[in-house]
Protein backbone atom coordinates (compact mmCIF):
# COMPACT_ATOMS: atom_id res chain seq x y z
CA UNK A 1 0.00 0.00 0.00
CA UNK A 2 1.78 3.16 -1.33
CA UNK A 3 -0.21 5.58 1.65
CA UNK A 4 1.14 3.71 4.52
CA UNK A 5 -2.60 3.05 5.92
CA UNK A 6 -4.49 -0.70 6.04
CA UNK A 7 -7.24 -1.22 4.03
CA UNK A 8 -9.54 -0.87 7.17
CA UNK A 9 -8.11 2.63 7.97
CA UNK A 10 -8.70 3.88 4.19
CA UNK A 11 -12.42 2.40 4.87
CA UNK A 12 -13.08 4.06 7.59
CA UNK A 13 -11.66 7.55 6.55
CA UNK A 14 -13.55 7.30 3.75
CA UNK A 15 -16.80 6.91 5.59
CA UNK A 16 -15.69 9.58 7.86
CA UNK A 17 -15.38 11.89 4.83
CA UNK A 18 -18.71 10.66 3.62
CA UNK A 19 -20.65 11.41 7.36
CA UNK A 20 -18.98 14.46 7.21
CA UNK A 21 -20.52 15.95 4.05
CA UNK A 22 -23.67 13.96 5.61
CA UNK A 23 -23.83 16.44 8.38
CA UNK A 24 -22.71 19.74 6.25
CA UNK A 25 -25.70 18.47 3.60
CA UNK A 26 -28.18 18.89 6.36
CA UNK A 27 -26.58 21.61 8.21
CA UNK A 28 -27.34 23.74 4.75
CA UNK A 29 -30.72 21.91 3.76
CA UNK A 30 -32.13 20.13 5.94
CA UNK A 31 -32.74 15.91 5.13
CA UNK A 32 -34.11 16.53 2.19
CA UNK A 33 -30.17 18.29 1.63
CA UNK A 34 -28.94 14.92 2.11
CA UNK A 35 -29.37 12.86 -1.32
CA UNK A 36 -27.13 10.34 -2.08
CA UNK A 37 -26.53 12.59 -4.99
CA UNK A 38 -25.36 15.00 -3.12
CA UNK A 39 -23.31 13.52 -0.41
CA UNK A 40 -21.16 11.70 -3.49
CA UNK A 41 -20.60 15.25 -5.17
CA UNK A 42 -19.56 16.81 -1.35
CA UNK A 43 -17.49 13.57 -0.32
CA UNK A 44 -15.76 12.59 -3.21
CA UNK A 45 -16.68 9.49 -2.89
CA UNK A 46 -18.92 7.63 -5.80
CA UNK A 47 -22.23 6.69 -5.40
CA UNK A 48 -21.29 2.61 -5.39
CA UNK A 49 -19.09 3.72 -2.41
CA UNK A 50 -21.78 5.29 -0.46
CA UNK A 51 -24.17 2.32 -1.46
CA UNK A 52 -21.32 -0.21 -1.20
CA UNK A 53 -20.33 1.31 3.00
CA UNK A 54 -23.95 2.17 4.15
CA UNK A 55 -26.35 0.37 2.03
CA UNK A 56 -28.33 2.99 1.42
CA UNK A 57 -29.23 6.69 2.18
CA UNK A 58 -31.23 5.35 4.85
CA UNK A 59 -27.90 3.52 6.12
CA UNK A 60 -25.73 6.89 5.58
CA UNK A 61 -28.32 8.57 7.81
CA UNK A 62 -28.60 6.13 10.52
CA UNK A 63 -25.05 6.04 10.93
CA UNK A 64 -24.42 9.50 11.19
CA UNK A 65 -27.45 9.61 13.85
CA UNK A 66 -25.31 6.79 15.66
CA UNK A 67 -22.11 8.43 15.22
CA UNK A 68 -23.21 11.79 17.01
CA UNK A 69 -25.36 10.11 19.51
CA UNK A 70 -22.36 7.86 20.69
CA UNK A 71 -20.56 11.68 20.85
CA UNK A 72 -22.82 12.87 22.96
CA UNK A 73 -23.45 9.80 24.87
CA UNK A 74 -20.09 9.73 25.52
CA UNK A 75 -19.71 13.38 26.99
CA UNK A 76 -22.58 12.70 29.22
CA UNK A 77 -20.94 9.72 30.42
CA UNK A 78 -17.70 10.85 31.27
CA UNK A 79 -19.22 13.66 33.06
CA UNK A 80 -21.80 11.91 35.39
CA UNK A 81 -18.55 9.07 35.85
CA UNK A 82 -16.78 12.14 37.45
CA UNK A 83 -19.35 13.00 39.93
CA UNK A 84 -19.85 11.08 43.08
CA UNK A 85 -22.97 12.27 44.90
CA UNK A 86 -26.68 12.35 43.03
CA UNK A 87 -26.88 15.76 42.90
CA UNK A 88 -23.71 16.35 41.42
CA UNK A 89 -24.09 14.00 38.51
CA UNK A 90 -27.88 15.05 37.77
CA UNK A 91 -26.17 18.47 36.89
CA UNK A 92 -23.25 17.24 35.31
CA UNK A 93 -25.74 14.94 33.46
CA UNK A 94 -28.11 18.37 32.20
CA UNK A 95 -24.96 20.38 32.14
CA UNK A 96 -22.72 18.36 29.56
CA UNK A 97 -26.10 17.85 27.57
CA UNK A 98 -26.60 21.56 26.68
CA UNK A 99 -22.99 21.90 26.56
CA UNK A 100 -22.78 18.94 23.92
CA UNK A 101 -25.92 20.50 21.80
CA UNK A 102 -23.98 24.14 21.99
CA UNK A 103 -20.79 22.91 20.85
CA UNK A 104 -21.88 20.79 18.57
CA UNK A 105 -25.41 21.86 16.89
CA UNK A 106 -25.55 20.50 13.66
CA UNK A 107 -25.33 17.02 15.31
CA UNK A 108 -27.61 17.87 18.35
CA UNK A 109 -30.80 19.24 15.63
CA UNK A 110 -29.97 16.00 13.10
CA UNK A 111 -30.02 13.63 16.48
CA UNK A 112 -33.55 15.25 17.14
CA UNK A 113 -34.79 15.34 13.35
CA UNK A 114 -33.99 11.91 12.69
CA UNK A 115 -35.66 10.53 16.17
CA UNK A 116 -38.95 11.69 14.92
CA UNK A 117 -41.05 9.56 11.88
CA UNK A 118 -40.02 6.56 10.43
CA UNK A 119 -36.37 7.96 8.64
CA UNK A 120 -34.59 5.00 10.91
CA UNK A 121 -37.33 2.52 10.87
CA UNK A 122 -35.34 0.10 9.47
CA UNK A 123 -33.11 0.53 12.19
CA UNK A 124 -35.48 0.80 15.40
CA UNK A 125 -33.64 -2.26 16.77
CA UNK A 126 -30.10 -1.43 16.62
CA UNK A 127 -31.28 2.08 18.17
CA UNK A 128 -32.99 0.81 20.95
CA UNK A 129 -30.20 -1.64 21.62
CA UNK A 130 -27.77 1.09 21.48
CA UNK A 131 -29.63 3.70 23.89
CA UNK A 132 -29.98 0.76 25.77
CA UNK A 133 -26.38 0.31 26.60
CA UNK A 134 -25.94 4.17 27.15
CA UNK A 135 -29.17 3.60 29.66
CA UNK A 136 -27.24 0.82 31.79
CA UNK A 137 -24.14 2.41 32.02
CA UNK A 138 -26.48 5.48 33.50
CA UNK A 139 -28.46 3.39 35.78
CA UNK A 140 -25.58 1.60 37.21
CA UNK A 141 -24.23 4.81 38.01
CA UNK A 142 -27.51 5.63 39.56
CA UNK A 143 -28.23 2.55 41.48
CA UNK A 144 -26.30 3.14 44.53
CA UNK A 145 -27.79 6.49 44.98
CA UNK A 146 -30.99 5.01 44.62
CA UNK A 147 -29.97 2.46 47.50
CA UNK A 148 -29.09 5.00 49.28
CA UNK A 149 -32.56 6.84 48.59
CA UNK A 150 -31.35 9.88 47.51
CA UNK A 151 -33.09 9.32 44.32
CA UNK A 152 -36.21 7.69 43.90
CA UNK A 153 -36.22 4.18 41.88
CA UNK A 154 -38.51 4.59 38.64
CA UNK A 155 -37.98 2.48 35.25
CA UNK A 156 -34.80 3.85 33.20
CA UNK A 157 -37.25 6.00 30.56
CA UNK A 158 -38.59 8.09 33.41
CA UNK A 159 -35.44 9.34 34.18
CA UNK A 160 -34.40 10.64 30.50
CA UNK A 161 -38.13 12.34 30.48
CA UNK A 162 -37.84 13.73 34.17
CA UNK A 163 -34.49 15.26 34.08
CA UNK A 164 -33.49 15.77 30.32
CA UNK A 165 -37.01 16.48 29.45
CA UNK A 166 -36.66 20.13 29.86
CA UNK A 167 -33.06 20.59 28.32
CA UNK A 168 -35.29 19.52 25.24
CA UNK A 169 -37.50 22.11 25.38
Amino acid sequence: MVSGKSRAQNTAERQGEILAATLLLFAEGGLAGASIAAIAARSGASVGSIYHHFGDREGVLYALYRQCLAACFAELKRAVFAESTARSGIIALVDSYLGWIEAHPDCGRFIYEASGGDLLANHGAEVAAFKHEFYADIMGWLAPHIAAGAIIALPPWAYDVIVMGPAHE
